[in-house]
């Protein structure tokens, strides 16, 4: 029995519904260990101890479903489509908590198939919940397109705080017009993932190395994941399958149905700037990287000196910043809000603000450091940084993602700021006008006729 003394610390992620010991199952061994358990709007995550700062497993609430068994009085059950988790409390009443809890998560879950419809009953939505961010979320997602664009400094200021993890999908296929392409394409996703690819080897072996940590994509979330990546590399060209995309694919299907994931990433790709940063050439995050050390040598000039001193260049870090959109080189916590802003936003350019912000906020400790490699060790506590431990921790604190936001922001309201953006983005397409041409002449419309000719190539298969 456990000491009752013991405090839960709050959730390491987003926003704790509920913390405690269980133990839990194995699934190849049969036997019961103790674990500490997370649970989140829609996660739970256990830890070897309440100290421990990875998880050493999520488990996916979507399709989930509790269940309890009047003869085994402290056991809670997890019903998943493949597979059936197993749990037992310190005590009746300690179960009832965990099963009401991960029942509340689960009643106001929007479920896949209904942002897969595009019908969202937002009223119903409404009276489900009490979380005053949910209901002003739902209040802008009924509101007409036109209005919410005159209001732009009320839905940045949510932005801001963090779309909740239970409205994310809802909010991607709103604010990406998802949902507009999937109309007009309603048979697409389903032929293009069935569609033979080159790129499958490549894409098998990538999907098993895309969060790992997370049980979702150890099952359904595996499959479902390989054949966006599928459908979407014979969809756009351009880009096809680049190592990268999965993070931003898998990161997607945690809050969408396979199709509208499908529908986001390309939305994500064509209008918000992502396709330049995969492109051949990748014109886009090169020229994210030119601009970003621009701004550090302007806004930063001590940190930038003394970095240069130690044969930094920030390319060693911002590569994988903006080549991943934060999604492989920070938590889940810290890159889904980025996500968020950069879909409110409307396009990559958010990541600048928020790099140098980072930089900013690591300024006394990166000019205390005297070696190259003390740098690299500090800009890699970002894959473990969260809510948790950036409030508690001294070393985390400089990754505080509210902070961080904060200070991004005071950067993106300055007129100034993107005068000399845009001033530097001019530099370097200059300096790389060839390539930039060259990458200009792949670029042509075909997803309009593209649904034709499967069509017609299916057809002659099956004839």
């Amino acid at each position: 029995m456990l000491d009752s003394n013991t405090k839960p610390v709050p959730a390491y992620e987003l926003s704790c519904v509920h913390s405690g010991f269980m133990f839990k199952k194995g699934k190849i061994v049969k036997n019961w260990k103790l674990r500490f358990f997370v649970l989140e709007n829609e996660t739970l995550s256990y830890y070897l101890t309440q100290n421990e700062i990875e998880p050493k497993g999520v488990i996916t609430l979507k399709e989930i479903t509790p269940k309890l068994e009047p003869k085994k009085p402290e056991f809670l059950f997890l019903q998943g489509i493949s597979r059936l988790w197993q749990f037992r409390a310190q005590n009746v009443e300690e179960r009832d908590k965990w099963y009401k809890a991960i029942h509340k998560v689960k009643k106001f879950q929007i479920s896949r198939k209904s942002v897969k419809r595009r019908l969202i009953d937002v009223k119903e939505l409404k009276e489900q919940t009490n979380n005053k961010a949910e209901k002003e979320w739902l209040k802008i997602i009924d509101t007409p397109v036109k209005v919410v664009k005159q209001k732009l400094d009320k839905l940045r200021d949510l932005a801001k705080k963090g779309i909740p993890p239970t409205l994310r999908g809802i909010v991607y296929v709103h604010f990406t017009g998802a949902f507009l392409l999937k109309e007009k394409n309603s048979e697409l996703y389903s032929l293009l993932k069935q569609w033979p690819n080159k790129k499958t080897a490549s894409i098998e072996l990538d999907v098993n190395r895309t969060f790992p940590t997370i049980e979702y994509f150890h099952q359904e979330g595996c499959e479902e994941l390989r054949n966006v990546l599928i459908a979407f590399s014979i969809h756009n060209e351009r880009v096809g399958y680049v190592q990268g995309i999965p993070f931003l694919t898998a990161m997607l299907l945690l809050h969408l149905s396979p199709e509208d994931c499908f529908w986001v990433l390309t939305q994500l790709m064509e209008d918000f700037g992502v396709e330049k940063i995969y492109s051949s050439v990748m014109s886009g995050l090169r020229e994210l990287m030119f601009v970003f050390k621009q701004l550090l040598e302007k806004y930063l000039p001590e940190l930038n000196d003394h970095l240069d001193s130690l044969y930094f260049n920030p390319d060693m870090i911002t590569i994988t910043w903006f080549g991943s959109l934060f999604l492989s080189s920070s938590s889940l916590s810290f890159s889904s809000r980025i996500l968020d802003l950069l879909i409110i936003e409307g396009g990559t350019d958010i990541l600048l603000p928020i790099s140098l912000a980072i930089f900013e906020r690591s300024l006394q400790t990166l000019l205390s450091y005297e070696r190259l490699d003390e740098i690299m060790q500090h800009f890699q506590l970002l894959k473990s940084a969260n809510k948790e431990n950036t409030k508690n921790d001294s070393k985390f604190a400089c990754f505080n993602i509210d902070n961080i936001i904060t200070i991004a922001y005071k950067y993106f309201e300055k007129i100034d700021f993107w005068k000399f953006v845009e001033s530097s983005k001019k530099i370097f397409q200059e300096e790389n006008k060839q390539e930039l041409i060259f990458e200009n002449l792949e670029e042509f419309p075909y997803s309009s006729f593209l649904l034709g000719g499967i069509v017609t190539k299916m057809n002659n298969k099956n004839k």
